[in-house]
């Protein structure tokens, strides 16, 4: 009988020299894919660190144009008053009475040619802001369309707090003089003369430019909103107000 032999391909049993190579191989292999895994984690992290330092970057420097902002509107509602058109450039177009007391004006009086309007009490000036007026300034309103702000002794009807100039405050132009001055001349007097504000939307952004330092409503008196603030708040419907040219 002879023994069975078998092939040498189909042999699985090595000797340990040809174990250790395959051993070595694999561990040759193991190694760089390690390597790879480990550098492209170092990568990965080295990533996230960047992104978390420039998301700070971003946020500090969010924070810091908000504070800037929040300082600068604050600046600019302490110096502002009731400028010509409604914005005021400096904190001396408000003049306050040395008296901290409180009062509610019992008149309102607005000198068109010194552009300016003073709450009174008792016949002293307890606020004083600066104001624009229409664009035809002088000479008292006659008809509808003439852009002129009245003159004469008015009062203050009825209010408005949805103003699309903030707040407004009516003054009872036409009076029956002006309505039969009026009608002799076949002419319509026109009305809803106001004291307001500064523009509500920002459809009426292009007034900003115009509020600074001009003339600019239609026979209304603009102030800025801080001064609406306070007029609105130191008067009552039935305050007489007189309009001097």
């Amino acid at each position: 009988m002879y023994a069975k032999t078998r092939p040498p391909g189909n042999d699985r049993h090595h000797s340990p020299h040809q174990n250790n190579r395959h051993r070595d191989r694999k561990q040759e292999q193991i190694v760089p894919a390690t390597r790879y895994k480990a550098r492209h984690c170092l990568i990965e992290y080295r990533i996230q660190i960047h992104k978390t330092l420039i998301n700070m970057i971003f946020l500090r420097l969010k924070i810091f144009f908000s504070l800037l902002m929040v300082l600068c509107l604050s600046t600019s509602v302490a110096a502002m008053s009731v400028l010509p058109g409604c914005a005021a450039k400096r904190a001396e177009d408000v003049t306050r009475s040395p008296n901290r007391r409180v009062y509610t004006a019992d008149k309102i009086l607005v000198k068109k040619s010194q552009r300016r309007l003073y709450l009174m009490r008792d016949g002293k000036a307890f606020r004083t802001y600066r104001i624009s007026l229409g664009i035809n300034p002088i000479g008292h309103k006659v008809r509808r369309g003439d852009n002129r702000t009245p003159e004469g002794r008015y009062y203050i009807d009825w209010r408005n707090p949805n103003s699309k100039f903030t707040k407004a405050l009516h003054i009872s132009y036409p009076n029956r003089k002006d309505r039969l001055e009026a009608m002799r001349a076949g002419w319509d007097p026109g009305g809803m003369i106001m004291i307001h504000g500064e523009p509500r939307s920002q459809r009426h952004k292009e007034l900003q430019l115009l509020i600074s330092s001009e003339d600019w409503t239609q026979g209304c008196i603009a102030v800025s909103n801080l001064a609406i603030d306070e007029i609105w708040r130191y008067t009552r419907d039935g305050t007489p107000i007189e309009i001097r040219p």
